[in-house]
């Protein structure tokens, strides 16, 4: 591992995003949230979430829009990213319509991709794909889409779907999109699959809270 504790945690978003999760399992983030790049909840959670955070925040309070299909209109993520700003959030992950995708149906992945973005009025944005589903040719067609777009990271996947993405992937993106954008992988769930990650090039991580704590107590050791 090539990062300090200290860098790792500037480079991780700390998440509590499940539908199991409960408004305390959320609130729980608001300890030490300092530490971290940003932290994460469902939507439903947010407003509470900001509630219980400083005036000022301590890091990023990350908005999770069109979570986690990305299938939604892209007026419906829109609306949620209007309702999320005016909630406190000062940082987004948007899922792309993977839907559209696979269709070809690239006017309509663009304008989905560029109305959104422009929503969030230049605050950061990650983009996630669920590119285990992508073959090359069509995570060249959308990576070229995004080179266009101001966009901080691109996720690898969003970790909810059963398929997840080879560790190839973050090198092929990174080539396609260039050194500006970061590579994030999300379903980290232990250190080993975070010093892969971290070993083929992924810059940012978006890790559960206690597969962080559990990763953090080893390296301490």
């Amino acid at each position: 591992m090539d990062l300090s504790v200290f860098e790792l945690k500037r480079s991780m978003v700390v998440s509590v995003a499940m539908p199991y999760d409960s408004l305390e399992d959320a609130l729980s983030l608001a300890q030490n949230c300092d530490q971290y790049l940003g932290i994460a909840v469902l939507p439903t959670f947010v407003k509470s979430l900001r509630a219980a955070l400083p005036e000022e925040l301590p890091c990023r309070l990350v908005g999770l829009i069109g979570y986690p299909s990305g299938a939604v209109t892209c007026s419906t993520k829109v609306t949620e990213i209007r309702q999320l700003i005016y909630q406190g959030c000062n940082a987004f992950n948007i899922v792309a319509n993977t839907a559209l995708m696979l269709s070809d149906e690239w006017d309509e992945v663009e304008c989905d991709l560029y109305s959104t973005i422009k929503a969030v009025k230049n605050m950061p944005v990650t983009i996630t794909l669920e590119t285990a589903y992508l073959d090359t040719q069509r995570l060249g067609q959308v990576a070229r889409i995004l080179r266009d777009l101001d966009v901080e990271a691109v996720a690898t996947s969003s970790g909810w779907l059963p398929v997840l993405p080879d560790l190839a992937t973050i090198s092929i993106l990174q080539s396609q999109l260039g050194e500006k954008v970061a590579i994030e992988v999300a379903n980290i769930q232990n250190y080993d699959q975070l010093a892969a990650a971290q070993s083929a090039g992924a810059r940012r991580f978006m890790v559960r809270k206690q597969h962080a704590e559990a990763i953090f107590a080893l390296m301490a050791n």
